[in-house]
């Protein structure tokens, strides 16, 4: 069996490379990358250059952007059908933004809202079309360092809390449940582990997954976690958040609306509650894990 992976050179592609040549021996992974030299080299944008392995089953495993993913697999359908016949099944990466940017105003946020709708719209048509199961994975903010590859959230954070002196917040926050990259890729292996055991369907079939970490919290009780996380840093130690009531916190805002409006409105998501989603210790069937998830809890 081989697993086409991509998105390789991502914190959570990396995760899942780690935790699958532990927990599969049978398995042959092909990491690709449009612009790591050390991994194969794949472009979606031009499918035609690219081609599966036609004698040997395989799976798809991609935590590539799921837009980019669903027009290759479209054209590969369209144009070289052939290839797919082997296909087993498909894991594709989406976002909790989905569902969290669907009334956004900003022209960025409501084209991501689109691009995602429109990129699950295809998998499912894809999925009715070959028969074969694919499962969408909607995460809520990734973060956690693997390997060289760092996360772009929570590393944004620790910079502010590294650079400032002090950090102003709106007194009231809304909840966050962010989700390690070992956490996304756990559960990636367990669908993994049942697309490889054939747990195959006669018609298509598609799972989307909305899931977050374990742990839910408002945004400033995650800035208090991050501090005490970091108690080494003496910058980050010293920050000081300040606290103001969100009426003014908005206004001294209001200007961005103007020169910035998708700041503007991550902004205004302080307030948002964005948690609620499944925790990946049910899928898992693990304990809650704390945050923040350490590598060393999976790779023990």
């Amino acid at each position: 069996m081989i697993i086409y992976l991509f998105g390789a050179t991502t914190p959570t592609g990396k995760a899942f490379m780690n935790l699958c040549q532990k927990k599969f021996s049978n398995l042959r992974i092909f990491p690709f990358s449009r612009n790591n030299r050390k991994y194969k080299y794949i472009d979606f944008d031009v499918p035609e250059s690219f081609s599966f392995n036609e004698e040997e089953e395989f799976i798809i495993i991609s935590f590539s952007p799921i837009w980019k993913l669903s027009k290759f697999l479209e054209n590969i359908f369209i144009n070289k059908r052939d290839q797919l016949n082997n296909l087993c099944g498909v894991i594709a990466c989406s976002s909790s933004s989905v569902y969290t940017k669907k009334y956004s105003y900003n022209d960025f946020d409501k084209k991501l809202y689109s691009k995602l709708k429109l990129s699950e719209v295809i998998l499912f048509e894809l999925s009715k079309s070959l028969k074969k199961i694919i499962y969408i994975l909607e995460p809520t903010m990734i973060y956690g360092n693997v390997g060289e590859f760092k996360d772009k959230n929570i590393n944004l954070i620790l910079t502010y809390l590294n650079l400032l002196p002090f950090l102003v917040i709106p007194s009231q926050t809304g909840f966050r449940q962010p989700i390690h990259a070992y956490q996304l890729a756990a559960i990636a292996i367990k669908k993994l582990d049942k697309l490889s055991n054939k747990f195959h369907s006669n018609k298509g079939v598609i799972n989307k997954i909305a899931i977050g970490g374990d742990k839910e919290f408002t945004f400033e009780d995650m800035l208090f976690c991050l501090k005490r996380s970091y108690l080494r840093n003496k910058r980050i130690r010293r920050c000081f958040i300040i606290k103001i009531p969100n009426r003014i916190y908005y206004l001294l805002c209001s200007p961005l609306m103007i020169i910035s409006p998708k700041l503007y409105e991550s902004l205004l998501r302080l307030n948002a509650d964005l948690s609620g989603f499944t925790k990946s210790s049910d899928i898992l069937n693990i304990k809650d894990m704390n945050f923040p998830v350490k590598e060393t809890d999976f790779l023990k």
